[in-house]
């Protein structure tokens, strides 16, 4: 096995929670089977367990660490669904809700108001009940002074919610991930602003940059505020859908290119005030918490922030470094702390994107070097990389797949990097020199000619639409991009026939089902 394949025991354990994640969202849909499968995941592993020890065989070992991480979803799923449950009661019934605006609001395609509440409680029939997570209330936005909406307020609102549940519904799946349990719709006058407030200091930060770049009146201020936060409450969707198409939108979600970023500036700074390697670590990791504190703990910039840490912890201590085991760690991570961040397609999208990377940019790169020069085979290997790993994944997700994307991000993805440098330039000197506001608008500049161009590329309808994708074409993409990677030690003409047998197998799946 070790001449076939180069294993990881992370990755191992990755895959083995995000199988036990998928399959604890369908078990735990009627009570009867809760127990059932719970006593077996813990008798099957004390029993390995034992073995493991009496005989100590190590793949024993593995195997038992492989139940017992496999066992952690199902205890979480198998909990949070008895707290969804306790919510039963105020399933479709009219309620009061009390709670705090965690969340820019933002708006529907339809035009109403969306509103995003923490810290909920529910007032029915006289009595008070704590709810555990977040609910979501639709509006119209008429009649409101949407400057009453601030971050930290509390407002009261008669409604009546509807529940999710653990059903294993994709729709239900895309709210519980984000510890939303319940939607509602109330009218204008159902609504009360209340005068509580609990602003963190999270809020007050944000509050600040986004008065502070429209004071400015920075043109396209809002994409600026999204690539700082990943906030995109404030972008027309227009412009959010255009991204889409073209393939571009994760310029708005933070991820390992703002991350890379912060890292670039602090450790030039750094290395300018000749800070010992040691405080230089502390430093970094202080400033990402922070940062992801700021961007309330997103899929995308835990797992940017993370990795970038051990690739700063592998320099200082003079060890080798491995993407996949790293990005495998990292993903273990998470979904022991939520299992159901697997359904958040900010997961998926980024760890299929550094997936990508990690197992397909060395074989292109090395075919490339016969046409281009290095620099160029290394961009372009990078770009088609994450292009190839991510082409189900948007058929799936977003049912259609843009033919220019690759070279959308060539062109888009640098200039509005380069334009978010100015702008975070332009702010600072801005703050010190107010004259020298001119330099956001250059940021403006910029980014009008991304967006322009984007919605170009977009009018062109160079774009494969999928009406229906099967989630088993995922799977099969990725065993072909191991298939083709470096960890797989097999011969060349090996790997492009297997590949050939998998592509045709899913073609006749896609086919027939």
């Amino acid at each position: 096995m070790k001449r076939l394949m180069n294993l990881r025991v992370f990755l191992i354990l990755a895959i083995a929670m995000l199988v036990a994640s998928t399959f604890a969202t369908y078990v735990f849909i009627t009570n009867s089977l809760r127990l059932i499968i719970f006593s077996i995941l813990v008798a099957l592993f004390a029993i390995l367990l034992i073995i493991s020890i009496i005989y100590k065989f190590k793949f024993l070992y593995l195997f038992s660490a492989v139940l017992l991480f496999m066992s952690i979803p199902f205890i979480n799923v198998y909990f949070r669904s008895k707290n969804l449950d306790k919510n039963y009661k105020f399933n479709e019934s009219e309620v009061t809700v009390y709670g705090k605006f965690s969340e820019n609001f933002s708006y529907t395609t339809s035009g109403n108001l969306k509103l995003t509440l923490d810290d909920v409680y529910i007032i029915s029939n006289g009595e008070t009940h704590k709810i555990d997570g977040k609910i979501q209330l639709y509006t119209n936005p008429s009649n409101f002074n949407l400057d009453d909406f601030k971050l930290g307020r509390y407002i009261s609102a008669s409604t009546e919610l509807s529940f999710y549940f653990l059903d294993g519904n994709s729709s239900s799946m895309f709210y519980l991930n984000r510890n939303i349990v319940a939607s509602g719709y109330a009218l204008f006058y159902e609504i009360t602003f209340t005068d509580d407030y609990n602003i963190t200091l999270r809020d007050r930060i944000r509050n600040f940059t986004l008065e502070y770049l429209n004071k400015f009146d920075v043109e396209y201020s809002e994409i600026g505020y999204a690539m700082i936060f990943g906030d995109t409450s404030f972008i027309d969707g227009n412009v959010i859908e255009t991204f889409r198409n073209t393939g571009i939108a994760h310029i708005l979600a933070v991820s390992g290119l703002h991350v890379s970023l912060i890292v670039g500036i602090l450790s030039f700074i750094l290395k300018k005030l000749k800070v010992p390697n040691k405080v230089n670590f502390v430093i970094f990791g202080i400033t990402l918490l922070f940062y992801s504190y700021l961007c309330n703990f997103s899929v995308s910039v835990i797992r940017a922030a993370l990795m970038s840490m051990f690739v700063l912890y592998a320099s200082i201590r003079g060890k080798a470094y491995d993407n996949l085991s790293v990005l495998s760690f990292v993903a273990v991570l998470i979904l022991l702390v939520d299992p159901l961040k697997m359904y958040n397609i900010s997961f998926v999208l980024s760890f299929s994107a550094v997936l990508s990377i990690i197992l397909l940019a060395s074989p292109i790169k090395r075919f490339l070097f016969r046409y281009f020069k290095p620099k160029m085979a290394s961009t372009l290997s990078l770009n088609l990389a994450v292009q190839f790993g991510l082409l189900v994944i948007n058929a799936y997700y977003f049912e259609r797949y843009q033919l220019l994307g690759l070279l959308c991000n060539l062109i888009s993805v640098p200039l509005s990097m380069f334009s978010f440098i100015i702008l975070i330039i332009g702010m600072a000197i801005s703050a010190i020199l107010p004259f020298m506001s001119f330099i956001c608008d250059i940021y403006g500049y910029l980014m009008g000619l991304v967006v322009k161009f984007n919605h170009y590329i977009s009018s062109l309808g160079f774009v494969i639409d999928f009406l229906e994708f099967n989630v088993l074409a995922i799977i099969l993409m990725l065993v072909v991009m191991f298939v083709l990677s470096d960890y797989i030690f097999v011969k060349r003409n090996k790997k492009i026939a297997t590949c050939l047998v998998v592509l045709i197998s899913s073609m006749l799946c896609y086919l027939v089902i």
